[in-house]
């Protein structure tokens, strides 16, 4: 599947920013676990303070949000149907539910809402970490309280297959 993420860097241009955010994804992507199969810039890299910048990221964090919010409501949903001996167990499927609504869908749930990379995460910081809250946005929007001299936040938005 197909998915749009925004990568956040800093630089001292645009060029060297999106450089940076291009060799994040290269590092997200491949064989080994990686959380996207390939992905490739589809827009500038912008200024993250700016109105397009701004709107890039809002929508990214919605996303994150709304995607989290959607997960957390399927564990809640499943949570209250199985024991935690059920949950910890591997037959993944009981006779009396549904295959949806089994401990291993369960399990994928809970893995979908405490993601930090993958299809769940819509922004990324300029280590490749995922932005999860707004706090943690505000932490690489200010360089984490330390801005480099003559580097500014860029964002680069990406379209990613999982």
């Amino acid at each position: 599947m197909h998915m749009q993420i925004g990568i956040i860097t800093y630089g001292n241009n645009k060029p060297e920013a999106r450089e940076a955010a291009k060799n994040i994804l290269n590092n997200m992507t491949g064989e080994d676990g990686q959380p996207f199969d390939y992905g490739q810039v589809i827009g500038k890299t912008v200024s993250a303070k700016g109105d397009i910048g701004r709107h890039i990221i809002s929508r990214c964090m919605q996303a994150t949000t709304k995607e989290f919010l959607y997960n957390m409501g399927n564990v809640r949903r499943l949570l209250g149907e199985f024991t935690d001996k059920q949950l910890a167990s591997h037959d993944y499927l009981s006779s009396e539910k549904e295959p949806t609504d089994s401990t291993g869908m369960t399990k994928f749930w809970m893995f979908k809402a405490g993601q930090y990379k993958g299809s769940s995460v819509f922004l990324y910081d300029s280590d490749g970490e995922g932005i999860r809250t707004r706090e943690g946005l505000k932490n690489v929007l200010s360089q984490w309280g330390k801005p480099v001299e003559g580097k500014k936040v860029y964002v680069t938005p990406f379209d990613v297959h999982y």
